[in-house]
């Protein structure tokens, strides 16, 4: 190790197996067992060994967990923006009472009053969908850039799937 490195201080090696390294955890095992036995017949000390689970990144179950976390707010935020829509709706119509009496009194009919505020919504959430999809997109790169580095493994290029942009439109539009 001095040679590659310049120093004596190093205590730990990492290795990679060249067979079955995805598939075989007893042939890993029986590899770093190989590699400790040589190790420690040349006279060093080996104190331990510790093989990852093949085929699995080392923080596989770390980013389980954050994915069900964060799936998990995604769904409770999806839910509480539908009750502030319902909400905000209910306070459009009660400020609007006197607004819908005049137009019912001057020959408007229920359906196309509730057609005027069912596009005024839909509007309103199209506007928010067109300002909200793009910066949510931005936000998600960023974090999964700031995961990716945290953990070791680099995220591609910024996109944004047709598929997520589609979930969002139907996410938006089930509430309206």
């Amino acid at each position: 190790m001095q040679w590659l490195s310049g120093s004596n201080d190093l205590t730990q090696l990492y290795f990679t197996v060249q067979e079955n390294k995805t598939d075989e955890e007893e042939h890993v095992k029986r590899v770093a067992g190989a590699v400790s036995d040589k190790i420690g017949k040349s006279g060093r000390v080996v104190y331990g060994s510790f093989v990852y689970r093949p085929g699995q990144h080392f923080a596989a179950d770390i980013t389980s967990a954050l994915g069900a976390l964060m799936s998990f707010l995604g769904a409770f935020s999806v839910l509480l923006s539908g009750f502030l829509v319902i909400n905000t709706i209910n306070a459009l119509l009660a400020q609007h009472t006197r607004q819908i009496g005049i137009m019912k009194s001057i020959g408007g009919t229920t359906s196309q009053i509730i057609t005027m505020y069912l596009v005024m919504v839909l509007v309103f959430g199209l506007l928010a969908f067109l300002i909200a999809a793009p910066l949510a997109a931005a936000a998600g790169y960023v974090v999964a850039r700031g995961i990716g580095s945290y953990l070791n493994f680099h995220v591609a290029g910024f996109r944004i799937p047709t598929s997520t942009l589609l979930l969002e439109l139907a996410v938006q539009f089930s509430f309206h």
